[in-house]
């Protein structure tokens, strides 16, 4: 499975939601104890390099794990790719390998985010509750529609993308601003559907991600090498819920009409 997160804008949590959601694959699998080096990998292929340095901190905080004699951090597989690379051949390739492939991209304007929309399984385009933010999804969301468009008219006329709207960084404080959100998001519904997980600004993060964990990760140890799963890493485990089909979306695509929003809640 192949999920693309992509905006244009910076500082919208989307990286952090890709590792997050990562490690809230890998706690699953553990979980039902399917978990193997196969099941989740991430593309970075953002300007910033973001994942590609968080994993490699992970690694290294993995390796003074092990050499206290405590387990090692669950493996998360990175590719590194760059924002102007075709990305059509490689994820499908991924997508023979692994479980679950992430893909962290920019926005609308680079090729990484335009090659890997018509091999995605879905889309997610993270963005805070600002007026800011909801302006640069209207031109992603265009270009989104215009692939779609492209794809079914030289392709596959039932061709279908599934691009969903996605809060982040959410916290009791911007709770009008999160209201006022999603009432617009409403009128965007011919182009995406809105995901009903909101992902909360978590101050935690601050503290591990030095160490590249992630807020489903637990260290048995003492001291420094302690860490139990975050109880926010919730957010993280509905997402996943989300795209597994185990939990509906909170307004689907161009089949739900919506006349009032005033009593939807975060």
């Amino acid at each position: 499975m192949i999920i693309l997160f992509g905006n244009k804008k910076g500082g919208v949590g989307k990286s952090i939601t890709a590792i997050n959601l990562a490690g809230a694959i890998i706690a699953k699998a553990k979980r039902r104890g399917t978990l193997t080096k196969t099941t989740v990998c991430i593309v970075d292929a953002d300007t910033n390099e973001s994942v590609v340095n968080y994993i490699r901190r992970r690694e290294n905080y993995s390796q003074e794990l092990v050499k206290q004699g405590l387990d090692e951090l669950p493996f998360i597989k990175c590719e590194l790719r760059k924002p102007d690379d075709t990305l059509t051949r490689d994820l499908k390739a991924l997508d023979e390998l692994y479980d679950y492939v992430l893909v962290d991209t920019g926005g609308y304007e680079n090729r990484a985010f335009k090659s890997s929309v018509p091999v995605s399984d879905m889309i997610y385009l993270p963005f805070q509750p600002s007026q800011v933010d909801l302006e640069q999804l209207i031109p992603t969301l265009f270009v989104i529609k215009q692939i779609e468009e492209n794809v079914q008219d030289g392709v596959n006329p039932d061709f279908r993308v599934d691009p969903r709207l996605l809060l982040t960084m959410v916290d009791h404080t911007s709770r009008d601003l999160f209201q006022e959100a999603k009432r617009v998001c409403v009128q965007l519904l011919s182009y995406a559907s809105i995901s009903g997980v909101a992902i909360p600004q978590v101050k935690a993060i601050k503290k591990i991600q030095d160490k590249g964990l992630t807020l489903s990760d637990t260290v048995a140890g003492t001291g420094e090498y302690k860490y139990a799963a975050h109880a926010k890493r919730a957010q993280f485990d509905l997402l996943l819920d989300e795209i597994d089909g185990m939990r509906e979306v909170e307004y689907k695509r161009e089949t739900q009409t919506v006349s009032d929003t005033s009593d939807t809640t975060c």
